[in-house]
């Protein structure tokens, strides 16, 4: 009778080798013959499989005193301590630096769309990345931190930390200096200033909206605050 154990638990051969282990492997073969006792046994000594490992099999066999011999008794072990690896893709904007930088296109920021992807070269990616805040939300004009988890399939998980950066609006002088006006590079909003206030403080300006869902019809105006 052989039996297997490993790091002292006994074990089946057969869901051992479908396991991954994140840990030092012992493994010990336990070689009884209650009858006639064991004369001899091949492959059944003691092993500690303590560097990583895509499977390295182990098999025992062993006779008996009747000069019986059993099959060989195998089981495959796999080892893995590396955890996964989360790359973001930040190249949209030019510099590969882990931050994605935009500029806001509403008050509220930018809704912002990223990918990220998970590797791992031993044991698979088993779940992730998973990032929070995810891809396709609303980013407030702000630096905000986007936290991306990944694990594999031998349990190692592992964190990385990116930024999403928020650009506020910026406007271009169209205008006059005595009638200065003012466009967003990123949308179609106009913004005049016909009291030609331009020294510093805040001026009440009208915004003139090229029709949306709030206003289908151009020309729209809104009131707004611009700050000089």
């Amino acid at each position: 009778i052989i039996k297997l154990q490993i790091n002292n638990v006994e074990q089946s051969p057969s869901v051992v080798s479908n396991i991954w282990y994140n840990q030092n492997v012992n493994v010990k073969w336990i070689v009884t013959d209650p009858e006639s006792g064991v004369s001899s046994s091949t492959g059944c000594g003691e092993q500690n499989i303590v560097t990583d490992t895509s499977g390295t099999i182990f098999s025992c066999t062993a006779t008996n005193n009747d000069g019986l011999t059993t099959p060989p008794v195998s089981v495959t072990i796999k080892r893995d301590t590396v955890k996964p690896d989360i790359a973001l893709d930040d190249s949209a904007d030019g510099t590969v630096d882990n931050i994605i930088t935009v500029q806001a296109d509403q008050t509220a920021g930018k809704i912002v769309a990223y990918s990220t992807t998970a590797s791992d070269e031993r044991s698979g990616v088993a779940t992730g990345p998973t990032c929070t805040p995810a891809s396709g939300t609303l980013f407030a004009i702000a630096d905000t931190a986007i936290t991306c988890n990944a694990a594999d399939n031998a349990g190692n998980s592992t964190t990385e930390t990116y930024t999403v950066r928020v650009l506020p609006f910026i406007f271009i002088a169209l205008g006059t200096e005595e009638h200065p006006i003012y466009q967003n590079d990123l949308t179609d909003i106009l913004v005049a200033d016909p009291a030609a206030n331009i020294g510093a403080g805040v001026d009440t300006i009208t915004v003139i909206l090229d029709g949306d869902a709030a206003c289908p019809i151009f020309p729209c105006t809104a009131n707004a605050i611009l700050s000089e």
